[in-house]
C-alpha cells in the first residue's frame, strides 16, 4: 500500500488491512519478515551522517525534550527513560492541552534540543511544538516514518524508522 494513502486510513482502516495480510495462519513469520524489512530500509533511508549529526545534537544540547503523543508517546518515555539514566538534563514533554505543552517548552533555548517522535497518524502537537522549537533557535530531531513525514519539515535532523500498522 502506497504511504500516502496508508496515512489518511482512519484507526480501523488500518486494524482491516492489518488483519487482511495476516490471515492464512501465518502469523509469526509475516509479522517478523515485516520488521525485517523495515529495519533493512530503515538502514537504506538513514545516513551515516544524519545519524551523527543527531548524536552531536544530542552530546551537545544544554536541555533536552523529548516528546512523543498518542502511539508515540511509549517510545518517547522509553528514549527518555534511558536518557535520563545516562544524561541530567532531560525532561520528558507530557501534553494534555496545548497551554501544558507551551509552559514545558517555554524555557528553551538556542542551546538546547527537541526530539520529536511521531508517526501516522501524525500528531499536530508534535508537528506545533518542532516549529516551536524552530522559532526559538533550539536544535531539533525528528524521528518518523519518512523524510516526507509532517514533523520532518521543521527538523534541523531527520531519522527514518519505516514502521506500519501490522
Amino acid at each position: 500500500m502506497q504511504d500516502a494513502t496508508r496515512n489518511k486510513l482512519t484507526a480501523v482502516q488500518r486494524i482491516e488491512v492489518s488483519l487482511d495480510r495476516l490471515k492464512d495462519g501465518k502469523k509469526k513469520k509475516k509479522v517478523l519478515q515485516n520488521d525485517i524489512e523495515h529495519i533493512s530500509k530503515t538502514l537504506d533511508e538513514t545516513t551515516q551522517e544524519a545519524f551523527n549529526s543527531a548524536v552531536e545534537s544530542i552530546i551537545n544540547a544544554q536541555h533536552i525534550y523529548i516528546m512523543g503523543i498518542r502511539s508515540s508517546g511509549s517510545l518517547a518515555l522509553f528514549m527518555g527513560y534511558y536518557f535520563k539514566l545516562m544524561l541530567r538534563n532531560v525532561d520528558i514533554v507530557h501534553t494534555g492541552s496545548r497551554s501544558e505543552l507551551y509552559e514545558q517548552l517555554m524555557r528553551m533555548g538556542e542551546n538546547d534540543l527537541l526530539i520529536g517522535i511521531s508517526f501516522p497518524r501524525y500528531s499536530k502537537q508534535t508537528v506545533n511544538a518542532l516549529t516551536y522549537a524552530q522559532a526559538k533557535g533550539a536544535d531539533s530531531i525528528a524521528i518518523t516514518d519518512s523524510i516526507d513525514s509532517p514533523i520532518a519539515a521543521n527538523a534541523k535532523n531527520v531519522l527514518v524508522a519505516k514502521s506500519d500498522m501490522v
